[in-house]
């Protein structure tokens, strides 16, 4: 389990033990409450809310969009502490919005008798229940036998169903079809039908499932990566997907394809620089481009698949970022228009304290610093046992909640040891072509240094801000990759006391060396009036 270590860190480190790394297996989990669903009359069925007392049931799992606030007349179906004893007797399936009453009549014709959503199996107006319940959601999907995904529908009130289904091509694209007969083994008649290869052909999964209206929503993502078998409801015909294979309603061959994020399909522990790969640059990314309504959720609706990570790899999770591989975990970018989010205690130097989407884009091919040692401890960060690299890691504390370790922090610092600087942001934009990670709104960064002549200059740097609107004025640099590299990276920082280290992070600048005049000042002599130090990072 994640914990709070300023002191354990330093131990481990001065006593040399490295911890043996012990997997375990991410486990399904049982939910508290489940939908009971039995045949009613003419086709019709009833339902009710039951505990499973610690009792195994086999069940269906609903994957929905929420929709917009509906007002409080019409979230009264959802489960509160005054409808829950009615509920227990009595759902009325008619009185649902559309795609949660879907949901339950797709489950019955599948002959499954129970199944789980989250809206009337989740105390809604109870914070412990839904706390207790939402740490366990990864666990309830990947234990359901099949997920239902309503991937269509833009609320719960618009249903599961499609119109009408729609072949991926047109009729006419089968006329020139070869068959060929046989017989399988059990002296049936067998005809195998081979379609012309189409490489313009469309890929309706993607538009249908990938980019479908399911697909944008923040909390949906876990729903997508962690089931075991997935039936989606799409606009034009369904699509089943499992570890297995990928099949599509009229049959068509489907591209067979990775999880988006497969770390349940490893049997060995994974590398640092593996987990980064996966967890930063795969499911951080995508993550946080989709919408949430609470920020406040940020954390939680994506603590299932930290939870599965964690049972991969067992290092410790601190608001959204590895121990083991921190200081990649904080060469975030912001991705979009956004700012800092100031509904969520979350420290500023996570991506999780942004309300805009995030990007890894300028450091996806690099692992620097996670490939420095191959062995030790994995609790301790791995630049943490290079005494000598700047920058470095120098203590971690965090405050997890009590319920749902992979969720919320209340409070959270890293202290790092690196050179400190000063800079100016403008408010200009910095469109320079050359660069290949062009920003639209990226800024320009003054850095003073002095020539080899001893006249006072300045190198211009790009800023990317943590806030859109372009922010200006006097800013903290702080080196965050070493010199050595042809791109030198710093935090942008605000000083929060005048007579403390502590800071806040603003931003990202960047350097490259091509840029610095080498023929005034050697490639790293620009720092050379640098405060080398320890600063905290609230």
């Amino acid at each position: 389990m994640p914990h709070n270590s300023g002191v354990s860190l330093s131990t481990r480190r001065e006593t040399g033990e490295p911890e043996e790394v012990h997997r375990e297996a991410f486990n399904k989990e049982r939910p508290a409450r489940l939908i009971k669903i039995q045949p009613g009359i003419s086709g019709a069925v009833t339902a009710r809310l039951i505990d499973t007392e610690e009792q195994d049931y086999h069940f269906a799992a609903l994957s929905y969009c929420w929709g917009k606030h509906d007002t409080e007349q019409e979230r009264r179906w959802q489960l509160t502490e005054v409808n829950k004893f009615a509920h227990y007797r009595e759902i009325k399936v008619e009185s649902l919005p559309s795609t949660v009453r879907d949901g339950i009549l797709i489950a019955a014709r599948l002959k499954l008798a129970y199944i789980w959503i989250d809206a009337l199996c989740i105390t809604q107006d109870s914070t412990l229940d839904w706390a207790r319940e939402a740490a366990k959601m990864g666990g309830i999907y990947l234990g359901s036998v099949v997920t239902i995904a309503a991937s269509a529908s833009t609320s719960v009130h618009q249903g599961a169903f499609n119109s009408q289904s729609q072949r991926t091509c047109d009729a006419d694209e089968f006329d020139d079809l070869v068959t060929t007969e046989g017989c399988l083994r059990d002296g049936r008649r067998s005809r195998l039908y081979i379609l012309p290869y189409n490489p313009s052909a469309p890929d309706i999964y993607d538009d249908e499932v990938i980019k479908a209206p399911l697909s944008k929503r923040a909390w949906t993502y876990q729903e997508f990566a962690l089931p075991q078998r997935t039936l989606y409801y799409t606009s034009k015909q369904l699509f089943w997907e499992c570890s297995h294979c990928r099949l599509s309603e009229d049959n068509l061959p489907q591209a067979q394809r990775q999880r988006p994020y497969p770390i349940l399909d490893f049997e060995y522990t994974l590398e640092p620089e593996t987990i980064a790969k996966y967890w930063y640059i795969g499911a951080v990314q995508e993550y946080s481009r989709r919408k949430m309504t609470f920020a406040k959720d940020k954390l939680v609706a994506i603590s299932a698949l930290a939870r599965a990570t964690y049972h991969n790899r067992p290092a410790d999770y601190i608001a959204g970022l590895w121990r083991d591989s921190l200081l990649f975990g904080l060469k975030w970018i912001r991705d979009g228009q956004g700012s800092k989010s100031k509904s969520m205690a979350c420290p500023s130097w996570s991506w999780a304290s942004q309300n805009s989407g995030v990007s890894y884009r300028l450091f996806s091919e690099e692992y620097d610093d996670l490939s420095r040692c191959s062995s030790g401890s994995i609790s301790d960060n791995v630049e943490d046992r290079i005494s000598d690299a700047l920058p470095r890691i120098t203590g971690v504390n965090w405050e997890p909640d009590p319920v749902n370790p992979f969720g919320d922090v209340s409070s959270a610092y890293i202290d790092i040891h690196t050179k400190v600087g000063t800079g100016i942001v403008l408010r200009d934009y910095f469109n320079d072509n050359h660069l290949p990670y062009g920003w639209e709104d990226g800024q320009a960064l003054m850095v003073p240094y002095v020539r080899n002549n001893g006249v006072a200059d300045w190198l211009l740097a790009k800023a990317i801000m943590d806030s859109s609107g372009l922010p200006e004025g006097p800013v903290t640099v702080a080196l965050l990759r070493g010199l050595e590299s042809s791109t030198h990276v710093f935090f942008l920082l605000e000083k929060l006391h005048v007579n403390a280290n502590e800071y806040k992070r603003v931003g990202i600048g960047v350097l490259e060396s091509n840029d610095i005049p080498l023929s005034e000042i050697e490639n790293s002599e620009y720092t050379k009036g640098w405060v080398e130090e320890t600063i905290r990072l609230v």
